[in-house]
């Protein structure tokens, strides 16, 4: 094995623990930043994460679509999941008076 195949793997390696990483990373703050706004764990964060990234595989590969419009076309379905999951499943709990255990199953 030569010096320019261990110094490819070093540099796939590295990159790939980066970008392995920052997605851990934003779902790490994606979970703070719930909880510390609403004092609930939302454990459905990993879900809507997955459904983003299975809108965005249908719209590139299915359809076609360039990258540059599936990206926004992507956030503004999941943010509108995201709303509807908190009307329909959220607001019901809120309104039944749940406490935190409850919430917690909800998400």
């Amino acid at each position: 094995m030569s010096f320019a195949d261990i110094w490819l793997f070093l540099q796939q390696g590295v990159l790939s623990g980066l970008v392995t990483g920052s997605v851990y990373a934003l779902l790490a703050v994606a979970v703070v930043i719930i909880f510390k706004t609403t004092d609930v764990p939302n454990f459905a964060q990993g879900e809507i994460f997955m459904v983003g990234g299975y809108i965005a595989l249908f719209l590139t590969l299915v359809m076609g679509w360039p990258y540059l419009a599936v990206i926004p076309i992507t956030l503004v379905a999941v943010a509108v999941l995201s709303g509807l999951f908190q009307r329909v499943v959220m607001e019901r709990v809120i309104a039944s008076k749940g406490v935190g255990v409850q919430m917690v199953i909800a998400t």
